[in-house]
């Protein structure tokens, strides 16, 4: 059910495994627009150019594929 989908927030951060963290910073019903967070938590933080990224869906959530990895709402 559609309803039930886990759908990228605005604000909020998402990281899978080896990869590093992705924040979105827009959306649209088709597409994330994030930046990749390198150096997370440390004082030399700081955020990648940001990239709009096309949203699929996958099994009952959104999955978007930054930089050949592929991140899950």
């Amino acid at each position: 059910r559609k309803n039930d989908m886990r759908r990228f927030e605005v604000g909020k951060i998402y990281k899978e495994h080896e990869s590093r963290p992705y924040i979105v910073i827009a959306r649209t019903k088709k597409t994330v627009t994030v930046q990749r967070i390198v150096h997370q938590g440390r004082p030399n933080e700081f955020r990648e150019e940001a990239e709009t990224k096309r949203v699929y869906e996958w099994e009952g959530r959104e999955v978007i594929n930054p930089h050949d990895e592929t991140i899950e709402a």
